[in-house]
């Protein structure tokens, strides 16, 4: 079971800490092995991102769009009325996603359990919150002991590609508010060194 999803709660601490503090408990926090942190679906979704034969990768995508929209119609009662679009319609997945309606922010956050997934119990949902960029913060949920590996799997690998090695800094303008950065003379910034980031 990935220790990420037990700590969480913790991170608003951590956010909120003095440099030095999160320095201490980040460095040695990074040292923990992946599999310790993320859990045993880790090196699957690891796996998975190697993939890179064009026609397994297609055939895996179309399967995961089946695969999701097949689980909204039954899961989720505000697409529960599409279910003959996956079950019928004789579409290819991604066509079929055509068939479901856009959102914005404002339909998603006036109606926030009609979209949620009732396929899985409470327990493994884990509540979170954009960061608000665009100045309209989201709640969602995150699917607790697969969200956090799959993300963490993922933009590791989209910073392989970009030539982001471990050791490497990546500035974040986004996500994280810096503690008193509003006030004179406090810093603008802070480094957290379990991603490496230094957030503006």
């Amino acid at each position: 079971m990935p220790i990420e999803d037990w700590i969480h709660p913790l991170l608003k601490h951590y956010t909120a800490a003095p440099q030095w503090a999160k320095t201490l408990v980040g460095n040695a926090y990074s040292a923990v092995p992946v599999g310790v942190r993320y859990g045993r679906k880790a090196p699957e979704f690891l796996a998975e991102i190697k993939i890179t034969d064009p026609v397994v990768l297609r055939e895996r995508a179309n399967a995961k769009m089946l695969a999701v929209l097949d689980a909204a119609t039954q899961h989720v009662p505000a697409y529960r009325g599409l279910k003959d679009v996956v079950t019928r319609s004789g579409l290819e997945p991604m066509a079929m996603l055509k068939q479901f309606p856009l959102l914005t922010k404002q339909d998603l956050k006036a109606n926030l359990d009609a979209y949620v997934s009732k396929g899985l119990p409470e327990s493994m949902r884990m509540a979170t919150f954009t960061g608000g960029s665009t100045s309209v913060p989201m709640k969602l949920y995150w699917h607790r002991h697969v969200t956090r590996p799959k993300s963490f799997a993922y933009n590791g690998e989209f910073d392989r590609i970009a030539g982001i090695g471990s050791a490497d800094v990546t500035m974040a303008l986004r996500g994280r508010s810096v503690p008193g950065a509003g006030e004179p003379g406090k810093a603008l910034w802070m480094f957290d060194p379990i991603k490496r980031y230094l957030h503006l």
